[in-house]
């Protein structure tokens, strides 16, 4: 009994509870002019009854509507119908009833099947637009109506598409499929079709051919499919009347739109195409419009864009353009927008364009030349925010920009030849800059039409004094700007104000009391100038009397070291002199045998160094021996000391033949001695020379001629002599080292003190200069040579010629 009186109250509270949330829910629904019933989000289970029959519009979204009645044929009116976000698994057969319905929206249902599921809208006569987004459908195969012009099936299960997959839908105008697992196309087929959504698919790649059998295409759209291709280098996507293309985050690495001559509108952004070759747009002539933003195009030639003269907008930003070529624009006739914006710019483009509008926004740009804009002459807005601007002092120039938009740069102030060359300006934006003081009127005095002007976000320094002349050209008929965002900056007392707030009262006052506040502020502040001034004088002077003073004392000090240093100076000086003097005086000078003139004296004989010749060959030694003195000396110390090696051999008599053959090599010691005077004379030899030598010659060869007719037998002599070559060298050698030894024998000393006479006579008659002595010098020696005692010798005595003579004879 109690369990049968717990269902009976569970039952009661559960009517109850259907029952209020049924008011409760409908007290969401809505009805407009008795034609209109919406009722979204109520979480309604079931068809609502409270609805007329002449109901038009029926929006029932967001319920948990599972099934609809069978009595929904009596909206004979109605013309649109959403159910969509609903449990529903199809439609009643009923459904066919509703004559005057024009749009059922079904999307986001749980329909799996067209024909057991929705097949009853083949008999719906008027029915246009189809949704069924977002349900388990597979195929549209077995979808048929024949006046439906739009299907929207994206975000289904659909992974295929043949040829028979739209032969249902003969007056089918758009498809969209967005959203669906399709990796391929295969001949679609549709008369009328002009409008296809595959973004967000799988697609890989599209043939040539792939939208042939799709004559009335006109706008096709492949975004968000990451691997998809459709041109290469053989073959590119064709067709002929396709007008519009989205292909946005694709893999594309080129355009690829030479095969489809219609394109309008091609939108190219987030894909991979880092450069435009040269005449790539040649066969688009009818494109009007052209986004390639965020493709990372590094630059744009000159002849990139030739081809499209009715191009009118042209997006490039977001890639990493530096410079683009002057040139690149002057194609496109009928350019008006021109967006560059979120690129790598540091310089601002001189293009020739006739471009209207031109955003080169959030780039880094840092100054902009005067002559800018003269070749764009149809210039109308130029926005130039999120740049490094600091300043805007170069006065840019053009008769018809009428918007400049220089937000959120780093402008510090603006002079009054900044605007100056704009005289169509109507709007400019300074906002988000660095602007702390107010400037004059006359910044705007050249910009007659000006009628906005932007200055909020600006760190404003409120000197209520500087701001005036702003406040009051802002203010005046028409208002340029209200001042309701124009905040203080500083200084702290005033940070955080409106500029009406924190100079109100400055402003508002009559101008008396304005300058009498002014007067007596400036008064305050001369005096304590003037205060100021004294006092700093005062500690001047006195600085630079001590100043003087010390310098005084330490110029008077450095005299004192400077005498003290020069006193111990001359101390050291003449000490030094004296005891080098002492030393000369200590120290005998060293007599050089070369100056001798005459017979040493004792003393002087005794500090002279030994030499390696006799006395008597001292007036017929040259230059040139005596220089060679000091190796024959050592050379002979060597001969000798190998002369006391060797064995002694005992002394003989020399034969008549040794004394024939010695007789035959005096010539040829005489020839040999010539020779040696020839090389070691130098270059330039006079005629005297060459004439002693030849008298020699001469003198030999009678000599040998007349030992000849004489002596018959000097053949055999000659063979003798060859037969003791050896023992004969050996003497000439000792002979040799004898001779620079000065120990010759006196009849071999004869033979060569004629021929150093003979060669001696030659040297005296050249340019050799003569030592004119002053005084008789002191011990034989002479002094050093001077300019004025040396004489060349045709100067000389005919004394010193004549003694030189008779030493020769």
């Amino acid at each position: 009994m109690k369990e049968i009186l717990f269902l009976i109250f569970g039952l009661v509270w559960s009517f109850n509870d259907a029952v209020s949330m049924d008011q409760v829910n409908y007290s969401k629904c809505f009805e407009r002019n008795r034609t209109s019933f919406f009722c979204p989000d109520s979480q309604l289970h079931e068809f609502p009854e409270n609805i007329t029959k002449s109901i038009q519009y029926l929006d029932l979204t967001g319920n948990y509507l599972k099934i609809i009645p069978s009595d929904i044929g009596r909206f004979v009116e109605l013309k649109y119908l959403n159910l969509g976000r609903n449990l529903l698994t199809g439609l009643p057969d009923n459904f066919k009833e509703l004559c005057k319905l024009e749009r059922l929206d079904l999307s986001n249902n749980d329909i799996h099947d067209i024909t057991a599921g929705i097949g009853v809208i083949t008999k719906l006569p008027n029915l246009r637009i189809l949704n069924i987004k977002g349900n388990s459908i597979t195929s549209l195969e077995n979808l048929a109506s024949e006046v439906v012009r739009a299907v929207d099936a994206s975000h289904c299960s659909i992974t295929n598409m043949t040829n028979t997959s739209l032969l249902g839908l003969p007056d089918l105008r758009s498809l969209t499929l967005a959203g669906n697992p399709l990796k391929t196309l295969q001949d679609i087929q549709s008369e009328k079709l002009k409008w296809l959504d595959l973004s967000t698919c799988r697609l890989n790649y599209l043939v040539a051919d792939t939208f042939k059998k799709l004559p009335a295409l006109e706008y096709l759209k492949l975004s968000h499919n990451p691997k998809l291709v459709y041109s290469t280098r053989k073959e590119t996507l064709k067709h002929s009347s396709l007008k519009k293309l989205d292909a946005s985050g694709c893999n594309l690495d080129r355009p690829g739109i030479h095969g489809l001559p219609s394109l309008t509108h091609v939108t190219l952004s987030h894909n991979m195409i880092h450069f435009l070759p040269d005449y790539i747009f040649v066969k688009n002539g009818a494109l009007i419009h052209l986004n390639l933003s965020f493709n990372g195009l590094l630059r744009i030639n000159a002849c990139s864009l030739i081809g499209m003269p009715k191009l009118a907008h042209l997006d490039l930003s977001g890639n990493h353009l530096e410079n683009i070529s002057a040139s690149a624009f002057r194609d496109n006739i009928e350019l008006k927008s021109l967006n560059i914006s979120h690129n790598g710019m540091r310089n601002f483009p001189r293009l020739v364009a006739s471009v209207v509008n031109l955003d080169l926004s959030t780039n880094l740009i840092e100054y902009i030349p005067r002559d800018s804009l003269r070749n764009m002459w149809r210039i109308d807005s130029l926005i130039l925010s999120g740049n490094r601007l600091e300043r805007f002092e170069t006065g840019m120039a053009s008769r018809t920009l009428k918007t400049l938009i220089l937000k959120e740069n780093g402008i510090l102030r603006l002079s009054t030849g900044s605007l100056e060359n704009l005289p169509m300006l109507r709007n400019i934006d300074l906002s988000g800059n660095r602007l702390t003081e107010g400037f004059q009127s006359e910044v705007f005095s050249r910009n007659p039409e000006l009628n906005s002007i932007e200055l909020h976000n600006n760190p404003w320094h409120c000197d209520c004094n500087q701001l005036l002349p702003i406040y009051l050209y802002l203010t005046q008929s028409p208002m340029k700007r209200t001042l309701r965002t124009l905040m203080c900056h500083s200084p702290n007392d005033k940070s955080g104000y409106l500029w009406t707030t924190a100079c109100n009262q400055y402003w508002t006052q009559s101008p008396g009391k304005r300058f009498e506040s002014n007067r007596s502020f400036v008064i305050v502040v001369l005096g304590v100038f003037l205060a100021f001034l004294v006092f700093a004088s005062t500690i001047s002077i006195g600085h630079t009397v001590k100043t003087r003073r010390r310098q005084a004392e330490l110029r008077v000090r450095e005299a004192e070291r400077a005498e003290a240093r020069e006193r111990l100076l001359l101390h050291r000086r003449s000490r030094e002199m004296q005891s080098a003097s002492d030393r000369s005086e200590q120290q005998l000078s060293t007599i050089n045998p070369a100056e001798l003139l005459g017979p040493p004296t004792y003393e002087e004989a005794l500090e002279m160094t030994r030499i390696g010749r006799s006395l008597d060959t001292l007036n017929y030694v040259s230059s040139g021996s005596l220089g060679h003195s000091h190796s024959f000396s050592s050379q002979n110390v060597w001969e000798r000391k190998k002369r006391m090696q060797r064995k002694g051999s005992p002394k003989r008599a020399r034969s008549e033949n040794d004394l024939l053959s010695r007789r035959d090599a005096r010539p040829r010691k005489t020839n040999r001695i010539i020779r040696r005077s020839h090389l070691k004379s130098p270059p330039k030899q006079s005629n005297a020379k060459s004439s002693i030598t030849q008298t020699i010659m001469i003198k030999n060869e009678t000599l040998r001629e007349q030992r000849q007719i004489d002596d018959p037998t000097s053949e055999t002599n000659e063979i003798t002599t060859k037969t003791g070559a050896r023992s004969s060298m050996n003497r000439k050698k000792r002979h040799h080292l004898m001779q620079n030894d000065g120990n010759s024998s006196d009849d071999e000393d004869s033979d060569n003190i004629s021929l150093t006479n003979g060669i001696r006579i030659e040297k005296s008659q050249s340019n050799v200069p003569v030592i004119e002595l002053l005084r008789e010098p002191r011990g034989g020696t002479h002094k050093r040579l001077t300019r004025q005692s040396v004489r060349p010798l045709s100067e000389a005595s005919n004394s010193a010629q004549i003694m030189s003579t008779s030493q020769i004879i």
